[in-house]
């Protein structure tokens, strides 16, 4: 299970090698590495990854309200 999961990491790591060498030979042609419309697919993820942390953040709020503190929790900390 190990070797599975080595292997696995491995094959992350030279995608990531790969894609890195990519990038850097299209910004040292001077051409861009993202199309326009994946450029756009970028911005609307960052913008709805803002919203959803905003989202997360709130609900936590609210049901810290609603359940109050865990047991075991020191005030002086």
């Amino acid at each position: 299970m190990v070797v599975v999961v080595l292997v696995m990491v491995l094959c992350v790591v030279a995608g990531a090698v790969v894609l890195g060498y990519v990038a850097a030979e299209a910004r040292r042609e001077s051409r861009e590495f993202w199309t326009p419309e994946g450029e756009q697919l970028i911005a609307d993820m960052r913008r709805r990854g803002g919203e959803l942390r905003h989202r997360g953040d709130d609900w936590r709020h609210r049901t810290m309200a609603h359940v109050g503190r865990p047991k075991g929790h020191d005030e002086s900390a």
